[in-house]
């Protein structure tokens, strides 16, 4: 999402370079805030309701967060991409949890590790 959001404010909303690393930057700050918020929230109240409610914010923010973006200043795209990066955060933190624990302990950190870079050297290694 990063590499593509990059491109579409410079290209579409008409960003400056710097304007649209900036609100890059904001994004991906709200994105590790939201991972750990979601970290916290998951010991509280369990995986199965982040995710949920993760999801679902995904789900209702990711169109209004474009049409948002096509008339916005600078400080309106970093609130609304934030927003969006907000759930997306929890989401990433539920699904490595989810991946995680998949495996027996003794071999959590190998295994899921292993898993990741086979799949991401099949899909990533082969797309242009």
């Amino acid at each position: 999402m990063v590499t593509f959001l990059l491109s579409y404010l410079t290209v579409t909303v008409k960003f400056s370079k710097t304007q649209s690393l900036v609100v890059l930057l904001v994004i991906l700050v709200a994105a590790v805030i939201g991972g750990v918020l979601a970290g916290y929230l998951i010991d509280v109240v369990g995986r199965k309701r982040i995710a949920v409610v993760s999801a679902l914010g995904v789900g209702v923010w990711a169109v209004p967060t474009f049409a948002f973006l096509e008339h916005s200043t600078v400080l309106g795209a970093c609130l609304v991409g934030a927003v969006l990066a907000f759930f997306a955060g929890g989401i990433r933190t539920t699904t490595l949890l989810a991946v995680v624990e998949l495996f027996p302990p003794g071999v959590r950190s190998s295994a899921s590790t292993l898993a990741y870079q086979i799949g991401l050297a099949v899909f990533g290694g082969t797309t242009p």
